[in-house]
């Protein structure tokens, strides 16, 4: 690197450090807070349900079985019934 190119990088250094700075002193810095919500529904057993369609999943992809294929969909069908029970139940 010659020169020129150092001294536009230490240029752009000074400017990115001045910028955040101003933006500090007039705007103050906010604590971001863990902005993700757990659902109230998530239990153990559908944890269960949930690791029995994943474990289904892998075997029908290992195989390319109909059964397995056919295990799966039964699985994930009750998965989805159980979340959706539950999430109904839960208004209540």
């Amino acid at each position: 690197m010659n020169t020129k190119e150092t001294d536009v990088e230490k240029e752009w250094e000074n400017l990115q450090i001045t910028l955040e700075l101003a933006a500090y002193e007039s705007l103050g810095k906010i604590k971001r807070r863990n902005r993700r919500k757990y659902s109230k529904i998530w239990d153990v057993q559908i944890e269960l349900i949930r690791e029995a369609k994943k474990t289904s999943y892998n075997k029908w992809l290992a195989s390319k079985k109909l059964e397995d294929k056919t295990e799966y969909q039964r699985n994930t069908t009750q998965t989805k019934s159980e979340v959706r029970r539950k999430y109904r139940a839960s208004w209540d």
